[in-house]
């Protein structure tokens, strides 16, 4: 079953890339790349999240140590996706969304909804379910994997998407072409 072109524009479809990736993983690879990409960012910011669960927990506290964890691979995250990831989109971008600054403002905006779905994760399954050793780990991990999905729509559909430029059209519904309907390009 193929996508209807509404889906294609509007960007990854998950469980279509699951199903190619199985059939072809190469091509697929090759075809998402930014998906790809944004995969290996994320990658190094779960390692440098765990990292900093794993040198501050026993001094800070399990929860405050993920905060930290989370926020500096949140900063992490925008050096890499900004510069790697979405370097195409950044050449689109009009207006006050060229700006690094503002940018990374998006992103962090967007990452505090990621932070609150780690946490909200994180919290209860380090608290209820697994309370020692390697849980703390595990619940960390099952937190980033989730978020990270939330992330990456939230990054490529708002953070790093150009402003929709709107253009005007002849209407086909009158003939001397002097009204005009709005398109969104």
């Amino acid at each position: 079953m193929s996508e209807p072109d509404s889906v294609k524009e509007k960007g990854v479809y998950l469980p279509s890339i699951v199903s190619r990736f199985f059939k072809s993983p190469l091509k697929t690879i090759r075809e998402e790349r930014t998906l790809v990409t944004f995969l290996i960012v994320g990658a190094s910011g779960a390692v440098i999240n765990e990292l900093v669960l794993f040198a501050f927990a026993s001094s800070l506290g399990k929860i405050l140590a993920q905060a930290l964890g989370v926020e500096i691979s949140i900063i992490s995250n925008f050096v890499w996706n900004d510069t790697f990831t979405f370097k195409n989109a950044r050449r689109n971008m009009t207006g006050r969304n060229r700006s690094k600054l503002f940018r990374l403002g998006k992103y962090n905006v967007l990452s505090l909804g990621t932070f609150a779905l780690n946490l909200a994760i994180y919290t209860p399954l380090v608290a209820f379910v697994w309370k020692e050793g390697l849980g703390t780990y595990l619940s960390s991990i099952i937190a980033i994997l989730v978020a990270f999905a939330f992330n990456y729509f939230g990054s490529s559909r708002w953070a790093w998407k150009p402003k929709q430029e709107i253009r005007r059209e002849p209407s086909d519904n009158n003939k001397d072409n002097s009204r005009e309907a709005a398109t969104i390009k």
